[in-house]
């Protein structure tokens, strides 16, 4: 009886240590990427606005549905030798989003584990130019896409 109940009480430190937090997205080949607030706290208070979780939300299905327009950076890059054929790994993309859903300030940090200056200029063009929620006030923020060739 002892034993299980010490047993339990491991089991229950352990989930607790472990929070429920996810760090990583789904296991898909093009993206999958995860969206962090650039402060640790993601209900920021700016001038006494808040941006409403849901936007959050907004934000990271945005830039998942571009993901498949990043594959093509990386597929290009293959084709065109500028890319390892077998390569795979992560972009990271860095990004300011203003109240009316334009992107700024976009940059491909130095984290990401794709280090080809094609796929960098290609995906900040592509993340440029996409349309994002607008929001009650600029948040700076970050997104992964993971890569790898589609066979």
């Amino acid at each position: 009886m002892r034993r299980t109940t010490f047993s339990m009480v491991v089991l229950l430190v352990f989930a607790v240590g472990c929070g429920g937090s996810q760090k990583s997205g789904d296991d898909e080949k093009s993206s999958g990427g995860w969206l962090e607030d650039s402060d640790e706290n993601e209900y920021e208070e700016a001038n006494d606005v808040l941006v409403p979780p849901e936007k959050y939300d907004e934000i990271t299905q945005a830039l998942t549905r571009k993901g498949p327009a990043v594959s093509r950076c990386f597929a290009k890059a293959i084709e065109e030798g500028k890319v390892d054929k077998n390569a795979k790994g992560t972009v990271i993309v860095s990004l300011g989003i203003q109240p009316d859903g334009k992107a700024t300030n976009v940059k491909v940090l130095p984290a990401s584990s794709i280090k080809s200056e094609m796929v960098t200029d290609c995906v900040i063009e592509q993340i440029s130019s996409c349309r994002l929620p607008t929001l009650p006030k600029t948040v700076q923020t970050t997104y992964t896409y993971k890569l790898e060739r589609d066979y």
